[in-house]
């Protein structure tokens, strides 16, 4: 589980670089950095290539996790909700359009990186833009098995509504949750 793994080292967290990737940056050569991890993290479930690539190069914000070597060790791949809905809503039909949101489509850290502080810095590279461009809510369906759900819940504020048992033909559950980035609840 996310909370109970602990990094390398402390020192290791405090070196790690986050980083929004701007669009100019999306080269074949950072998509198969990408590519390589996501096989690492998940290799139980099949991404197809094709829709990992649409999300990394879609009108989202990207986010990279990168070591003191400048190796990929994470990431975050979002999309705009208005753009997630139309593939999404086969699998969840509960979801309805919501205006100025940011839907994660992908996150993930390899294993021996997988800390706490390591999603808060991604989440808080991602919180940051997303509010500069202007979204008001993040929300995504977020793995029960290795604890992401619970730390969306507990450590960023996201509201529960509801666990999809077999989110996506992946063999487990996924929770839907939103956080509201500006606290005013709307």
């Amino acid at each position: 589980m996310i909370e109970n793994q602990q990094p390398k080292s402390a020192e290791s967290v405090a070196e790690n670089k986050v980083a929004i990737i701007n669009p100019e940056a999306k080269t074949p050569e950072l998509f198969k950095e990408f590519l390589d991890i996501d096989k690492q993290i998940f290799p139980d479930m099949e991404i197809e290539e094709d829709e990992l690539r649409e999300t990394f190069e879609s009108g989202g914000i990207q986010v990279a996790l990168r070591d003191p070597q400048n190796k990929l060790i994470g990431y975050l791949l979002s999309v705009p909700y208005e753009e997630a809905i139309n593939f999404l809503s086969s699998d969840d039909t509960d979801l309805t359009p919501k205006e100025k949101t940011l839907y994660i489509e992908t996150i993930g850290i390899l294993k021996e990186h997988r800390s706490v502080k390591n999603v808060l810095a991604i989440w808080n590279a991602l919180k940051e833009k997303a509010i500069q461009d202007g979204y008001k809510t993040i929300n995504g369906h977020f793995r029960v098995s290795e604890g992401l759900s619970q730390v969306v819940q507990k450590r960023l504020k996201g509201k529960y509504f509801r666990t999809m048992e077999n989110w996506s033909d992946f063999g487990e559950p996924f929770d839907y949750i939103e956080i509201d980035l500006l606290g005013d609840g709307d």
